[in-house]
């Protein structure tokens, strides 16, 4: 199992990918190319954002780069 250490407590991976974390979506217009970029700005707008035509391809993209961000801080 994977732990992670933050401020000298330790936790598995799955604990931080439970967590819940508020999202931020914003609706792309039809003018711009349509969608949805979706962010979790309590981790970081710049770092964890993703866009997709439809929601569930953001929220997708996210955990993946939410996972891959908590293992590369572990």
């Amino acid at each position: 199992m994977r732990h992670i250490e933050v401020i000298g407590l330790k936790k598995d991976l799955e604990y931080y990918m439970k967590l819940n974390y508020p999202l931020e979506v914003t609706q792309v217009s039809q003018e711009e190319g349509g969608g949805f970029i979706i962010t979790i700005p309590a981790l970081g707008r710049a770092s964890m954002n993703a866009y997709g035509e439809t929601l569930r391809r953001p929220l997708a993209l996210l955990n993946e780069i939410k996972r891959e961000s908590f293992l590369r801080a572990g």
